[in-house]
Protein backbone atom coordinates (compact mmCIF):
# COMPACT_ATOMS: atom_id res chain seq x y z
CA UNK A 1 0.00 0.00 0.00
CA UNK A 2 1.07 3.64 -0.45
CA UNK A 3 0.97 6.43 1.75
CA UNK A 4 -0.15 9.90 1.00
CA UNK A 5 2.27 12.07 0.95
CA UNK A 6 2.63 14.02 4.50
CA UNK A 7 2.78 18.16 4.10
CA UNK A 8 5.57 19.80 5.73
CA UNK A 9 4.74 22.43 7.85
CA UNK A 10 7.25 25.12 8.16
CA UNK A 11 8.15 27.85 10.41
CA UNK A 12 7.54 30.20 7.68
CA UNK A 13 3.97 29.11 7.52
CA UNK A 14 3.31 29.70 11.56
CA UNK A 15 4.22 32.57 11.44
CA UNK A 16 1.89 33.81 8.82
CA UNK A 17 -0.80 31.63 10.86
CA UNK A 18 0.08 33.44 14.16
CA UNK A 19 0.07 37.35 12.10
CA UNK A 20 -3.60 36.48 10.63
CA UNK A 21 -4.47 35.75 14.21
CA UNK A 22 -2.45 38.10 15.94
CA UNK A 23 -5.38 40.24 16.68
CA UNK A 24 -6.85 37.54 18.90
CA UNK A 25 -3.71 36.76 20.34
CA UNK A 26 -3.85 40.38 21.91
CA UNK A 27 -7.43 40.63 22.29
CA UNK A 28 -8.46 37.97 24.59
CA UNK A 29 -5.32 38.20 27.17
CA UNK A 30 -5.91 41.62 27.37
CA UNK A 31 -9.64 41.87 27.82
CA UNK A 32 -9.34 39.42 30.30
CA UNK A 33 -6.44 41.62 31.87
CA UNK A 34 -8.55 44.63 32.01
CA UNK A 35 -11.78 42.00 33.63
CA UNK A 36 -8.88 41.31 36.09
CA UNK A 37 -7.76 45.16 37.07
CA UNK A 38 -11.62 46.59 37.42
CA UNK A 39 -12.80 42.98 39.47
CA UNK A 40 -9.59 43.83 41.87
CA UNK A 41 -9.92 47.65 42.46
CA UNK A 42 -13.38 48.20 42.30
CA UNK A 43 -15.52 45.17 42.66
CA UNK A 44 -14.09 43.14 44.93
CA UNK A 45 -13.35 43.27 48.93
CA UNK A 46 -10.12 43.66 50.81
CA UNK A 47 -9.45 39.86 52.60
CA UNK A 48 -7.35 41.91 55.07
CA UNK A 49 -7.01 45.23 55.92
CA UNK A 50 -6.31 47.25 58.91
CA UNK A 51 -5.95 50.94 60.54
CA UNK A 52 -3.72 52.99 62.84
CA UNK A 53 -3.94 55.77 64.99
CA UNK A 54 -1.08 57.53 66.00
CA UNK A 55 -0.94 60.48 69.17
CA UNK A 56 2.44 62.01 70.28
CA UNK A 57 2.44 64.47 72.99
CA UNK A 58 4.58 67.49 72.69
CA UNK A 59 6.70 66.46 75.79
CA UNK A 60 7.03 62.92 73.35
CA UNK A 61 8.47 64.87 70.69
CA UNK A 62 10.61 67.62 72.89
CA UNK A 63 12.70 64.77 73.90
CA UNK A 64 13.21 63.07 71.23
CA UNK A 65 14.57 65.98 69.65
CA UNK A 66 16.51 66.80 72.76
CA UNK A 67 18.16 62.96 71.98
CA UNK A 68 19.00 63.93 68.13
CA UNK A 69 20.62 67.30 69.09
CA UNK A 70 22.70 65.68 71.93
CA UNK A 71 24.05 62.65 69.23
CA UNK A 72 24.76 65.52 66.13
CA UNK A 73 27.21 67.18 68.86
CA UNK A 74 28.93 64.37 70.28
CA UNK A 75 32.68 64.31 68.61
CA UNK A 76 32.69 61.19 66.34
CA UNK A 77 35.24 58.59 67.17
CA UNK A 78 38.50 59.00 64.90
CA UNK A 79 40.45 56.09 62.94
CA UNK A 80 42.01 54.71 65.53
CA UNK A 81 40.11 54.51 68.49
CA UNK A 82 37.54 52.41 66.41
CA UNK A 83 40.72 50.09 65.23
CA UNK A 84 41.62 49.71 68.91
CA UNK A 85 38.01 49.33 69.67
CA UNK A 86 37.42 46.34 66.97
CA UNK A 87 40.54 44.53 68.01
CA UNK A 88 39.67 45.32 71.91
CA UNK A 89 39.86 41.43 73.34
CA UNK A 90 36.22 41.95 74.39
CA UNK A 91 35.21 41.75 70.84
CA UNK A 92 38.03 39.40 69.39
CA UNK A 93 36.83 36.85 72.04
CA UNK A 94 40.15 37.12 74.02
CA UNK A 95 42.57 35.45 71.43
CA UNK A 96 44.28 38.99 71.12
CA UNK A 97 46.00 39.17 67.67
CA UNK A 98 45.12 35.25 66.54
Amino acid sequence: MMEAPQEEITLRDIVEVLKRHRVYLWTFPLLFGAVALIYGFFIAEPTYASTATLSVAPVQVQAQLEQRIQVQQATPITFEGLKALALSEEVVGGCGRC
